[in-house]
């Protein structure tokens, strides 16, 4: 991936999106303004805008951008998208980095991410049903998506394989060990693991995830 050039960056974004300014404050970039949008939901066309503010890191991709509303038009008590901060919750980190994965680019996030997740606020606005059904937000909402993209059988299952994934990322696991899965093949002959090491995603740090799992068992007795 090539170094983040953030004035590079806003130049093709505002090329699209022409009201939105930029500013540097302390380890962040922000760009606030209007984003509009035009795009089909379900058949139907979706036209609105919204005031936005991003915070991007100064090392990002490292740390990730977070999107705030900042008209008070999504509230967070009607709006189970939105975080404990206040932050858009525009999709599960590892999906985040799949979307925008090797480049990161600044108007990946708006239109593939970001717009996205507004437009959906508008489908929800006038219908008062999400268009593509709810899915679990925060640390269980990581927690599903591992069940769900690697038959995982719960959330212990789901923090030992991403210990087991980060360790394999950060130690290199051998071929000849035995697999941490229970099925007693050597690590390279184990299906499982191929399927995992296929779909991993380069670069990303799991151990984010890794802590927000243990958050769950730490406070869930009956797991």
């Amino acid at each position: 991936m090539k170094s983040f050039d953030i004035e590079v960056e806003f130049k093709y974004l505002r090329k699209e999106h022409p009201y939105l300014v930029h500013k540097s404050y302390g380890e962040y970039d922000i760009i606030e303004g209007y984003i509009g949008f035009s795009t089909v939901i379900l058949n139907e066309k979706i036209e609105d805008q919204y005031a936005i503010r991003l915070l991007i890191p100064k090392d990002y991709p490292k740390e990730m951008i977070v999107a705030f509303e900042i008209e008070n038009r999504i509230k967070k008590d009607e709006n189970e998208h939105i975080n404990e901060d206040g932050t858009l919750c525009v999709g599960r980190p590892i999906e985040i980095a799949r979307v925008l994965a090797p480049n990161y680019r600044l108007i990946d996030y708006v239109n593939k991410l970001l717009i996205g997740y507004l437009a959906q606020n508008s489908y929800f606005e006038k219908h008062k049903v999400w268009p593509f059904g709810e899915a679990e937000h925060g640390a269980m909402g990581i927690a599903k998506y591992y069940m769900e993209k690697y038959d995982l059988a719960d959330i212990k299952a789901v923090y030992n394989f991403l210990n087991t994934l980060q360790e394999s990322i950060e130690k290199q696991k051998k071929g000849y060990e035995r697999c941490w899965c229970g099925c007693n093949k050597l690590y390279k002959n184990c299906k499982k693991q191929r399927k995992i090491l296929k779909n991993r995603q380069k670069g990303y740090n799991y151990q984010k995830d890794i802590d927000a799992i243990k958050c769950i068992l730490e406070n869930t007795t009956n797991i």
